[in-house]
């Protein structure tokens, strides 16, 4: 995740200026707003159905039965 993070961020100046010339400040800046928002939900997501998820990785479970396990 924090890799992602980090490539939007170093890529974000690139297209920042064309997407403030076209959509204007506040068009722009609600866009950016927007995509934060919706963003803003997925570590929610991960703690509540985290469980759920893990039990579905074939990852998760060869390092359970390894007891590498993670909290």
């Amino acid at each position: 995740m924090n890799f992602w993070r980090n490539v939007i961020g170093a890529a974000f100046p690139l297209f920042s200026d064309r997407l403030y010339n076209n959509l204007g400040i506040h068009g722009a800046g609600s866009l950016v707003a927007g995509c934060a928002t919706l963003l803003a939900v997925i570590p929610f997501i991960a703690f509540w159905y985290g469980g759920r998820l893990r039990k579905g990785s074939r990852f998760a479970r060869e390092m359970a039965a390894l007891q590498i396990v993670y909290k």
